[in-house]
């Protein structure tokens, strides 16, 4: 399968099926809906797809917490395509793109379910299990620097 990474502009068409993919994925599976302050949050944030052809397959935002440190979030992987490899990477050109940033950590808050996903790419978990939108997460962290 040849999958193309973009940066997606928010407010584009290419934005409003990335806020799909994530609602059927995310929010959908959890009878949630994104919130319109919760959208107009993610200007300042970068977002980015894997696509197959012109179809979004995924996708993924990063958003900086400090000058150091970069939050990968909102991680969806459309579910015909997941356990494909998609995912890793998407979650290694996020990495990248972190790195040309001069970003030295990635942290996230993984749904428990799939945090052994974020282990096998190096991340570690940091602190306990907590409770977000519902379900248990727990937040990881990887060093960027080599």
């Amino acid at each position: 399968m040849n999958i193309v990474f973009k940066q997606i502009t928010f407010g584009s068409p290419e934005y409003d099926k990335e806020i799909a993919l994530r609602t059927k994925i995310l929010r959908e599976p959890l009878g949630l809906t994104y919130t319109g302050q919760q959208l107009a949050e993610e200007i300042s944030e970068q977002h980015f797809g894997a696509y197959s052809g012109d179809k979004l397959i995924a996708c993924l935002l990063l958003k900086q917490i400090d000058p150091e440190t970069v939050q990968m979030r909102q991680v969806a992987v459309a579910a015909e395509h997941q356990k494909r490899g998609v995912g890793k990477m998407l979650a290694v050109y996020a990495e990248s793109i972190a790195r040309e940033n001069k970003y030295s950590k990635m942290i996230l808050h993984a749904r428990e379910v799939v945090s052994e996903f974020y282990l096998k790419l190096g991340y570690e978990t940091v602190g306990a299990t907590y409770l977000e939108v519902g379900i248990p997460h727990i937040t990881m962290e990887k060093m960027l620097t080599d």
